[in-house]
């Protein structure tokens, strides 16, 4: 039986008549009651992760050298974008850049948690790309309102831990447990990602710059930083009227018991997000991409 995801799709569909939602391909924007009714369904265990100040922020971005001027402007540019690919906090990175993509790792080894997030394709408008805006200038900002996937699980000395979820099942592959091995540079500010090793037969550990990624994996540490949801990306700074702050910066994630239906996520935030009255944020099932063993599933 289904009865537990047929809830919670009797939940967000029942809500269109009153306006209680607005969605898109990542997400919906949610009310804060529609909210709250989301995270106390019967049948359903409610998990969260509290993002306090012992996790440490560290980001990926990733830049490529800046097109000539007009490249966006032009269905058939004079020249093609470079293929080249660097870190955009690499000191010794060339010339001018544009940023392409971003990704946040949360990690506290106080708490033994992780929270790792990727971010949606870099769309391209007002002759820009989403992520050369000057609102993701702010590179200690983790913006939700830009997150693809999220993955949350445990740190356990240098791995980081957690069951992947989705995808096609395959034997040995996923969904199962699966381990990314790490290293810190002296002093803490650069993360690197070695290595995946994926349980199961014939599965073992290999590189990831070299099989997976053109570019190495490297996270750069940001201090002071803060997490909410914005789709203000002209905006050039963070206050109060661009930008929604994460409520007590708790995540929450939803799983029905003794079913297998996909695991929800849902962040409520302190104010309601720029011209409208919405206030959370549920993040559908197949957006939820990695969860900490839970037991019996």
């Amino acid at each position: 039986m289904k009865q537990v995801l047929i809830v919670l799709m009797a939940v967000l569909l029942a809500s269109c008549g009153i306006a209680r939602r607005l969605k898109n391909k990542y997400y919906t924007m949610i009310t804060p009651k529609l909210a709250a009714e989301l995270l106390s369904q019967p049948g359903t265990v409610v998990d969260s992760v509290v993002l306090d100040q012992t996790f440490s922020l560290y980001v990926r971005q990733v830049c490529r050298p800046r097109p000539p001027a007009g490249y966006y402007a032009s269905g058939r540019p004079d020249q093609p974008a470079s293929v080249e690919r660097c870190d955009c906090d690499d000191p010794t990175r060339p010339g001018e850049l544009e940023k392409l993509e971003i990704q946040y790792l949360l990690v506290s080894a106080q708490r033994n948690r992780f929270v790792y997030l990727t971010t949606v394709p870099a769309d391209v408008s007002q002759g820009s790309l989403r992520y050369d805006r000057p609102l993701f200038r702010v590179d200690n900002f983790v913006n939700l309102g830009s997150v693809n996937t999220f993955f949350i699980g445990r740190v356990s000395g240098g791995e980081l831990q957690f069951n992947r979820l989705g995808g096609k099942p395959r034997p040995g592959v996923y969904p199962g447990p699966e381990r990314w091995l790490f290293s810190l540079a002296p002093g803490g500010s650069v993360l690197t990602l070695d290595a995946l090793a994926q349980e199961g037969p014939g599965y073992g550990k290999y590189s990831i710059p070299g099989r997976v990624l053109a570019l190495a994996p490297r996270f750069f540490r940001k201090d002071a930083w803060r997490i909410g949801a914005s789709l203000r990306f002209w905006a050039p700074t963070l206050e109060q009227a661009n930008v929604s702050y994460l409520r007590n910066n708790v995540l929450y994630w939803v799983r029905a018991t003794n079913e297998k239906v996909p695991d929800e996520l849902i962040a409520r935030f302190t104010q309601p997000f720029p011209g409208t009255k919405y206030t959370a944020l549920f993040f559908h099932g197949e957006r939820v991409m990695g969860l900490p063993v839970a037991p019996g599933r």
